[in-house]
Order: C-alpha cells, then structure tokens, then sequence
C-alpha cells in the first residue's frame, strides 16, 4: 500500500471525509465505487472518453485495489 497511489488517493479522500462538519455527514453519505472507462484515441487525434457505471449506476463494489489488489478495509 506504501507505493500504490491508488491506495494513497483513497486514504487521502477518506481523510478528508473524516473532517466534514457533523451537519454535513448527516445530510450525505458518500459511498466510493469504481467504474469503467474507456478513453478512445483515434486517427487525427480525436478523442473519446466512455465511462461504464454499470450496476444500475451506481458503480461496482470496491472490495480490492484495481492497482495492486490489497483487499480494501474501513468503511466505504
């Protein structure tokens, strides 16, 4: 988890979660996901993005790092 910046980036946001006012924890409740994205590049430099929410747009479970695959613990 020490070299895995996607770890890094989760904690980070976890720790900025953690100091959000009260009032605001308890009118959202934040639950991280993952998705799929495609990013397209084409002749002529053209350039698409398309982003798969799947699981009736919510996104997928996050159970394991996409990077390095340490299971992910804590709440989400």
């Amino acid at each position: 988890m020490d070299d895995c910046r996607f770890c890094k980036s989760l904690e980070f946001k976890k720790e900025l979660d953690a100091r959000r006012d009260k009032l605001e924890k308890q009118l959202f409740k934040k639950k991280y996901t993952v998705a799929i994205v495609d990013r397209i590049l084409g002749p002529y430099g053209r350039r698409g993005r398309i982003t798969d929410y799947g699981f009736r747009g919510c996104g997928y479970p996050l159970k394991y790092c996409p990077m390095c695959g340490k299971k992910i613990t804590g709440r989400l």
